[in-house]
């Protein structure tokens, strides 16, 4: 099981529903901030742009699928990327994954953090430097300023992570970039939950 410890006596409060609604809505209030300051268009406007609502949900969830559904698998089963599976289990102790809380984290996750990025930011400095902002702005979640090479490659995959829901918002729309994240969001936040029971089984 390597350095992962979980020994709940040494844990700090774990991270809940409280802290991602209100990340998410502090995501929502900067985008509208951002947005009247320095945006061309109105926030609403961008949100009602793109493809039809269903075929926003439908390409935004396909995509998510198409993509994390593999990536999870790949992170659970194959035994050379265990590092990066400690890695993201490690992380993943100070969140309370009880119950539906995978579920209702990335519901918060997609809707604010696409809200943020793809409705607000992306709009004024682009595609790429808005997915280093993301990378950035995540360095607290998964540890950056401790970097070791499991979190370089941690960094890489939410970079290209990034770049992905940026070209769907483009192509599809806001909507399409929120079903999309929350949906890879829910596939990765439910595999994790289980990586988590059957570490504590171990102990």
């Amino acid at each position: 099981m390597g350095p992962i410890s979980m020994a709940k006596s040494t844990q700090p409060p774990k991270a809940g529903l409280r802290n991602f609604a209100f990340i998410c809505a502090i995501c929502v209030a900067m985008a509208f901030l951002i947005n009247t300051l320095f945006g061309e268009r109105p926030l609403a406007t961008i949100a009602l742009d793109g493809k039809s609502f269903v075929d926003q949900i439908a390409w935004g969830t396909t995509i998510a699928l198409a993509v994390g559904v593999p990536f999870v698998a790949g992170i659970q089963f194959i035994p050379s990327l265990a590092p990066l599976r400690d890695q993201f289990v490690e992380l993943a102790i100070r969140v309370d994954f009880s119950g539906l809380n995978p579920l209702w984290m990335a519901l918060f996750a997609g809707l604010g953090e696409e809200v943020l990025f793809r409705g607000a930011i992306q709009q004024i400095i682009g595609l790429w430097w808005s997915s280093l902002v993301f990378v950035l702005l995540h360095s607290g979640t998964y540890q950056f300023r401790a970097l070791t090479w499991r979190k370089a490659v941690i960094a890489v995959l939410i970079f290209g992570i990034s770049l992905l829901l940026g070209y769907i918002f483009v192509n599809l729309g806001l909507l399409a970039a929120v079903a999309a994240h929350t949906i890879f969001d829910v596939v990765a936040l439910f595999a994790l939950q289980r990586l988590l029971r059957q570490y504590a089984n171990r102990v």
